[in-house]
């Protein structure tokens, strides 16, 4: 594996931690594998596979066994030594992550006062909110 360039794009990075984010029911080692999958499809000759769909549009395969290959290659130390900024995606995950918690646990509290309230729809506007908030601190 060759390192094609040293550092992640803003755009990469939020693409990757936004992935993680979304994940939030898969367990460590599959949000681990997809990180640095993608860190190594962007920065190095590494390429992820793509199959198509029943429309023809592209979709990303995520194998365990790419990751252990890259892992078993020195690949992801390498990728830890030498991309410069790849951390900020674990900051990334960690800021939304935290935001996402306290609206969360606001919106539970709420929920145990009142009778009425309508949980989901709240959690809706105030995932909206963190989202805006988000967005306006980067």
């Amino acid at each position: 594996m060759q390192i094609e360039k040293d550092y992640l794009t803003a755009g990469e990075i939020r693409y990757i931690a936004e992935l993680l984010i979304n994940m939030e029911d898969s367990d460590f080692m599959t949000k681990q594998y997809m990180k640095y999958l993608s860190v190594a499809d962007f920065c190095t000759d590494f390429k992820l596979d793509i199959e198509k769909d029943e429309n023809g549009g592209d979709i990303t395969v995520w194998k365990e066994e790419k990751y252990n290959n890259l892992w078993a290659d020195g690949g992801i130390e390498k990728l830890d030594k030498e991309i410069r900024n790849i951390y900020l995606i674990d900051e990334y995950v960690k800021d939304s992550q935290s935001t996402y918690k306290v609206f969360n646990n606001l919106t539970d509290k709420l929920s145990e006062s009142l009778n009425n309230f309508n949980l989901e729809e709240t959690k809706d506007v105030v995932s909206q909110i963190g989202n805006l908030i988000n967005k306006e601190s980067k």
